[in-house]
Protein backbone atom coordinates (compact mmCIF):
# COMPACT_ATOMS: atom_id res chain seq x y z
CA UNK A 1 0.00 0.00 0.00
CA UNK A 2 1.36 3.23 -0.78
CA UNK A 3 2.22 6.23 1.95
CA UNK A 4 -0.84 8.36 1.12
CA UNK A 5 -3.36 4.88 1.22
CA UNK A 6 -1.90 4.37 4.42
CA UNK A 7 -2.58 8.11 5.67
CA UNK A 8 -5.58 7.97 3.98
CA UNK A 9 -6.97 4.68 5.54
CA UNK A 10 -5.40 5.80 9.14
CA UNK A 11 -7.30 8.83 9.04
CA UNK A 12 -11.12 7.25 7.94
CA UNK A 13 -10.18 4.65 10.42
CA UNK A 14 -9.29 7.53 13.56
CA UNK A 15 -12.72 9.41 11.72
CA UNK A 16 -14.68 6.16 12.25
CA UNK A 17 -13.82 5.30 15.57
CA UNK A 18 -14.99 9.63 16.39
CA UNK A 19 -18.42 8.85 15.13
CA UNK A 20 -18.63 5.75 17.02
CA UNK A 21 -17.65 7.45 20.29
CA UNK A 22 -20.42 10.09 19.46
CA UNK A 23 -22.86 7.49 18.48
CA UNK A 24 -22.22 5.58 22.14
CA UNK A 25 -22.89 8.76 23.87
CA UNK A 26 -26.21 9.70 22.30
CA UNK A 27 -27.11 6.03 22.94
CA UNK A 28 -25.84 6.70 26.52
CA UNK A 29 -28.08 9.83 26.65
CA UNK A 30 -31.32 8.00 25.37
CA UNK A 31 -30.24 5.11 27.87
CA UNK A 32 -30.34 8.12 30.57
CA UNK A 33 -33.73 9.75 29.32
CA UNK A 34 -35.33 6.24 29.01
CA UNK A 35 -34.42 5.85 33.11
CA UNK A 36 -35.40 9.65 33.94
CA UNK A 37 -31.68 10.48 34.74
CA UNK A 38 -32.04 13.87 33.10
CA UNK A 39 -28.54 14.99 34.55
CA UNK A 40 -27.01 12.46 33.31
CA UNK A 41 -28.37 12.46 30.08
CA UNK A 42 -27.38 16.57 29.67
CA UNK A 43 -23.48 15.46 30.66
CA UNK A 44 -23.88 12.80 27.45
CA UNK A 45 -25.85 14.89 24.94
CA UNK A 46 -22.23 17.45 25.84
CA UNK A 47 -20.11 14.47 25.62
CA UNK A 48 -22.00 13.12 22.53
CA UNK A 49 -21.97 16.86 20.56
CA UNK A 50 -17.94 18.03 21.25
CA UNK A 51 -17.36 13.65 19.95
CA UNK A 52 -19.84 15.03 16.63
CA UNK A 53 -16.91 18.12 16.04
CA UNK A 54 -14.31 15.93 16.60
CA UNK A 55 -15.28 13.55 14.08
CA UNK A 56 -16.47 15.88 11.49
CA UNK A 57 -12.97 17.53 11.71
CA UNK A 58 -11.34 14.04 11.10
CA UNK A 59 -14.21 13.21 8.40
CA UNK A 60 -13.00 16.46 6.34
CA UNK A 61 -9.49 15.47 6.98
CA UNK A 62 -10.19 11.93 5.49
CA UNK A 63 -11.66 13.49 2.73
CA UNK A 64 -9.10 15.69 1.82
CA UNK A 65 -6.17 12.86 2.00
CA UNK A 66 -8.63 10.73 -0.05
CA UNK A 67 -8.88 13.55 -2.52
CA UNK A 68 -5.35 13.62 -3.35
Amino acid sequence: MSELNTHASTAHKEAATEHKACADQHNKAAACHDNNKMDDAKDCSTIALKASDAAHQKSVKANDISSK
